[in-house]
Parts: structure tokens; C-alpha cells; sequence
């Protein structure tokens, strides 16, 4: 039987679950490192964070998750099928075992309410079954799990409020919805982090997320390779993509090597946090497109790193990057509109107003524990 818990003069432990498909980081998996994270800060708050085995290695020595919370490397297959066969039959009983008072799911995942013996919390990042469904293998299958995660979790967290106001359309019956910005977790410059692949310093765009359509890493290809022709941007000026591979990783390599740019565009994947600060510290403008977003980290984490930023003009980029981002617009001449933005980012000077209260770990970790505590006193 599962011991009693007292929320207010003891300590909560809340499961983190993790576990995703990515064998590299990315950015789910960077949500639940961040989210244990800031949640240990808490004097009342113990984590432990469940990651695939195939996730281990990036879990401790990339995220150096092991530092501030219990990690427990599960040992299943990688594929859909034994991942969410996991959460429906495994998961329960890990819960009970380590005497979780809340889990807290970092993505959707297939679970059935009644065997727990704790609350569940949600969190959904994007709304990308309903609207991009081209970015799955199997959509309805996606949208299905998305759907069992959200009516039998008991609070969902959404991570922009562009991402509550289209869940609100999609379940307007689901009550308990919370916005909780992503805790910003900066990457850390390590003494003596050299330059990546011989990159000089400012001479580099950069573009951080995975080859997915929505991401128009294919526009922002075309941009790059429109201002070198036009010498807009030095002939030695490189490209970089940092994300894990995608549906449309072939296409772009593909128009890489069509549009010329082979030697001037990086896919770079798996880099430490170190390298990822460098880039971020050292690139001439960041670069995002984005015709859909849940909420877009590297944005933020690229203005408090002291980058310039350009954004497609949508709201959810708005709302990350205020007024201090450089905005293009999405229509049917993308390509030369972004190549104009970027031209105009690069030549004004950095903008050092970012208001960034709501993405500070501690007050993050304060509206989660405001979260865990209702549930977990509904619950009991």
C-alpha cells in the first residue's frame, strides 16, 4: 500500500517521465531535464527523471541530469509500440514502487488514469497531430494518444499561450489547463570551449531545431544562399543547423547540394551544452521560420545569450521574442523576405531589453509546485 503523504510539512516526489524516441538531444528532452531541474530547486520538492537506456548517456553527460536529480534508465526496446506499452503497463507500478506523489509527463503518452494511485500531469508542447499532421508517419495514431493523455491526466500544462488557445479549441471541455513557460536552463560556456568545425566567430548563421516542414529549414536554405549570391553576406559566411534529423532531412540535403552550398551548410546534432552556448554567443543571427511552433526555447535562449534574432511573424514567435526579435513575413515571396530581414538584423545594433521574469527557473518551479500541490490534493 502506497505510504501517506503530508503537501505541506513534507517533501513531494514527482516522477519525471522523459522517455522519447530521440536517441539525440532534443527538445523534449531538454523540457524534462529543465522542468526536474528547476522543480529540485525547491526545498519541498525531490525529482527523479525516467529516460529511455538509449537516452542515458545524454541525460548525465550532456544535461548532467544526475546532478540535481535521481535518473532511472529504463531498459525496453526503442519503438512505439514498447514505449507506450510501457506506460500503460510498466509505468503504474514504478510510481508505486518509488512512491511518486505526482508524475509529471514531459510529452503525451498512452496511460489509463485508474491504475495510478498518484495524479497525473500533462504537458503539451505543440497541437502538431491537428495541425501538421504531415509531420507524423501515422497521424491518427498521434492524435489518439494525444487525445488518452489529455482527458485522463489531471492537469495539462501548456507551454505558450498560443499553445492554451488552441488546445482550448481542440478540448473545450478540459478544465484543468495551466500556460507554464519552459524554465530556461541556459547552456553553459565551458573554459576553454574551442570553435565548432573551425566556424569563425560572427561569421555564421544559425538555425536550431529538428527537419521537420514546419521548420522551413528549406526557405531559410534558399535566404542564405540568395545573399551569398548576391553578396549580402561574406563568401566565407556558413550555415548552421543544429537538430536532430527528420522527414525532411533527405529534401534538404538534397537542395543543399542543388542550391551549391555543400561546404557551407552544417547539420550538426548531438553537441554538448558548451557548444551549443558557443553558437549561440558567436553566430552572426540566429535564424527561425517557423510557420508552426508550440513555443520555440532556442529563441529565447539565443536573445539572452546576446544574439540577434529573426522570426517568422507568428504569434507564438511574438510572444517568445517580443519586440526585440526581427520579424519577416510567411507568404509567397518568403525567401527574399527573409533574406531582407536578415540583412536589416545584422546591421542594427543588439537589443539588450528582453524581459525574460517568466522563464527564470525558480519562478517557474513555483507554479509547478502550485500545480503538483492542487492535484495531489484532490487526489488525496
Amino acid at each position: 500500500m502506497r505510504r501517506p503523504r503530508c503537501f505541506v510539512a513534507d517533501y513531494m516526489h514527482i516522477l519525471v517521465v522523459g522517455i522519447s524516441r530521440f536517441g539525440v538531444p532534443s527538445g523534449i528532452c531538454r523540457y524534462a531535464d529543465m522542468i526536474a531541474r528547476a522543480a529540485s530547486n525547491l526545498r519541498e520538492v525531490h525529482t527523479t527523471i525516467a529516460v529511455g537506456s538509449w537516452q542515458n548517456d545524454y541525460f548525465r553527460d550532456i544535461f548532467k541530469s544526475d546532478l540535481h536529480s535521481r535518473l532511472i534508465s529504463v531498459d525496453i526496446d526503442n519503438s512505439s509500440l514498447s514505449r507506450n506499452m510501457w506506460s500503460i503497463r510498466t509505468l503504474p507500478q514504478m510510481a508505486m514502487d518509488l512512491h511518486a506523489d505526482v508524475i509529471h509527463l514531459a510529452y503525451p503518452m498512452p496511460f489509463l488514469r485508474r491504475r495510478f494511485q498518484c495524479p497525473v500531469v500533462l504537458t503539451v508542447h505543440d497541437l502538431y497531430p491537428f495541425d501538421i499532421p504531415q509531420n507524423f508517419s501515422f497521424p491518427g495514431a498521434n492524435r489518439l494518444i494525444l487525445r488518452v493523455a489529455v482527458h485522463q491526466s489531471d492537469a495539462v500544462i501548456c507551454i505558450s499561450n498560443s499553445t492554451v488557445s488552441r488546445f482550448r479549441e481542440l478540448f473545450p471541455n478540459k478544465y484543468t489547463v495551466a500556460r507554464i513557460y519552459n524554465p530556461i536552463v541556459m547552456p553553459r560556456l565551458e573554459t576553454g570551449q574551442q570553435a565548432i568545425r573551425d566556424l569563425r566567430q560572427t561569421g555564421f548563421l544559425l538555425a536550431v531545431g529538428q527537419h521537420r516542414s514546419n521548420k522551413n529549414l528549406d526557405v531559410l536554405q534558399r535566404s542564405f544562399g540568395l545573399l551569398r549570391e548576391t553578396e549580402q553576406l561574406p563568401s566565407d559566411c556558413q550555415l548552421v543547423v543544429v537538430g536532430s534529423e527528420g522527414p525532411e532531412t533527405p529534401a534538404l540535403q538534397r537542395l543543399t547540394q542543388k542550391l551549391g552550398l555543400t561546404g557551407h551548410v552544417h547539420y550538426l546534432s548531438s553537441i554538448s551544452e558548451s557548444q551549443l552556448a558557443w553558437l549561440y554567443r558567436n553566430c552572426l543571427v540566429m535564424v527561425v521560420p517557423s510557420s508552426h511552433e508550440g513555443f520555440c526555447l532556442p529563441v529565447v535562449e539565443a536573445l539572452l545569450s546576446g544574439a540577434r534574432v529573426v522570426c517568422s511573424d507568428i504569434p507564438v514567435l511574438r510572444e517568445a521574442g517580443s519586440d526585440v526579435c526581427t520579424y519577416f513575413q510567411l507568404q509567397a515571396d518568403s525567401v527574399h523576405q527573409l533574406a531582407t530581414a536578415i540583412v536589416s538584423s545584422i546591421r542594427s545594433p543588439i537589443r539588450n531589453n528582453f524581459a525574460h521574469d517568466c522563464f527564470v527557473p525558480d519562478n517557474v518551479a513555483r507554479e509547478l509546485q502550485g500545480i503538483y500541490q492542487a492535484v495531489a490534493q484532490v487526489r488525496h
